[in-house]
């Protein structure tokens, strides 16, 4: 199994550069592994970026937004879990945002599989988590809950609906190998 030095070994070069410094030169590291590019129009890139990040966004204040209300829905421990589950997920995809949001139309391969794998997985096990909140919650409200627990209900559902967008918009960013 090669390790992360031997990978970055493998994909980088060193080059020295005359520097003003005590030994004259610097080392700056070059990429001259495989690329990958997307074949979509500039215009199309940036707005499926643009439209991946406001539904991130919206689902995460949909998230804080129904939290913060006190019902009996977010009171059972089913949606709670689904709850921590969810926020833990969003933290984490939070790494695949950030990268995303400086993503070139070209870009390292091992870059584009490593943000690939966690905006395909993260929103699609985001969604199916908040669908079954949404059904807890449905549940609890179907058995009585107040009338306070419907927008509750509807938000986990909303924000179910913003995770497979956010999986289906995704899946048009498709990058291919350079030649």
């Amino acid at each position: 199994m090669d390790t992360p030095w031997k990978k970055f070994e493998e994909d980088y070069q060193a080059e020295k550069i005359p520097a003003d410094n005590k030994k004259g030169f610097r080392v700056v590291y070059r990429y001259v592994g495989p690329w990958a590019e997307c074949r979509l129009e500039e215009s199309v890139f940036r707005k499926t970026k643009a439209a991946i990040i406001v539904l991130y966004v919206l689902e995460l204040l949909l998230l804080i937004i129904s939290g913060l209300q006190q019902t009996a829905v977010n009171m059972a421990a089913s949606v709670s879990v689904c709850t921590g589950v969810t926020l833990a997920l969003y933290i984490y995809e939070l790494t695949a945002i950030l990268p995303l949001i400086r993503l070139q139309m070209r870009v390292p391969k091992r870059s584009y599989e490593e943000l690939d794998r966690k905006l395909r997985a993260i929103p699609a096990l985001t969604a199916a988590i908040r669908l079954l909140a949404f059904v807890f919650a449905l549940a609890i409200r179907i058995r009585g809950g107040a009338s306070a627990d419907t927008p509750v209900c509807l938000s986990f559902l909303a924000e179910a609906v913003c995770s497979a967008g956010q999986y289906m918009i995704f899946r048009r960013l498709k990058f291919y190998p350079c030649v």
